[in-house]
């Protein structure tokens, strides 16, 4: 029971923290996607690890978004799918290190399926 409770709090401080992150109305953000939530669970963190977790997935999420607004404000329009594709591997390689920090392999593991599916409700 203690463990639910744990888990339900860290899905809605997670929601809460990214809720800044602007996504389409219609539509349920990219974290708040079953598929999603379902992986996040299945990392199975101690409660040390999920403020951590959580603040990882901020920094990625927020960075993705001004990272995607400055390319949409350049000049250059050609090549925006490549660009924002690097950009957004470039942003995993950070979010990567900062979990490689606490999370142990086999949730490192874990957590790539995570980030797979989060990249994949985003649409990239």
């Amino acid at each position: 029971m203690r463990a639910m409770k744990s888990t339900t709090f860290f899905l809605i401080t997670l929601f809460f923290l990214v809720s800044s992150v602007s996504h389409a109305a219609e539509k349920k953000p990219a974290w708040l996607q079953p598929d999603v939530l379902k992986s996040a669970i299945a990392i199975d963190m101690t409660d040390q690890q999920k403020p951590k977790f959580q603040d990882a997935i901020t920094v990625y999420l927020t960075d993705f978004q001004k990272s995607f607004k400055k390319i949409l404000r350049g000049r250059d329009t050609t090549g925006m799918k490549r660009k924002v594709k690097r950009m957004d591997n470039s942003l995993k390689k950070k979010m990567d290190s900062s979990m490689a920090e606490f999370l142990s392999e086999e949730q490192m593991q874990k957590y790539g399926i995570y980030r797979d599916k989060l990249s994949n409700a985003m649409k990239l």
